[in-house]
């Protein structure tokens, strides 16, 4: 059964040529676990430089994959060890990125939970920098 969840995102992207750039936002989205599975989805903003963008999140034992339509396109699987290549598309065009999954940390129940994701990311071949990426899920109890 899906759920109405509020979703915490905290990421650190430490660009070795400058100051870490920390991004923290809320948003709303759903959520649904079955069995060792949770699915996560949500609208992205202007906060993420995504506006236009729906995002899903499968949780699996061991690995994540985020699955993003809209003004970006793009599927990532972190698991790590693995160096996942993808091409990204955007309203630009298309580039190749590069996914270098250095940990994951993950705790999903029916209810909701929280994921962790260390990576490196390279543009073209190029090193981009390390990412660390928070996510808590937690249901959206409404006053009816």
């Amino acid at each position: 059964m899906e759920k109405d969840v509020i979703i915490s995102i905290h990421s650190i992207h430490d660009l070795s040529s400058a100051d870490p750039q920390i991004i923290d936002f809320m948003t709303l989205g759903k959520y649904r676990k079955d069995g060792d599975v949770a699915r996560l989805f949500y609208d992205e903003t202007e906060v993420t430089g995504m506006a236009g963008t729906r995002t899903g999140i499968s949780f699996f034992p061991g690995e994540i994959i985020v699955d993003r339509v809209g003004t970006i396109s793009g599927i990532m699987t972190f698991r790590p060890g693995l160096s996942d290549n993808m091409a990204y598309g955007t309203e630009y065009g298309q580039t190749n990125i590069g996914i270098d999954t250095k940990a994951i940390r993950q705790n999903f129940n029916e209810n909701g939970g929280k994921a962790e994701i260390d990576y490196v990311v390279n543009i073209d071949h190029m090193p981009m920098g390390r990412n660390r990426f928070e996510l808590t899920v937690r249901e959206d109890k409404k006053e009816n």
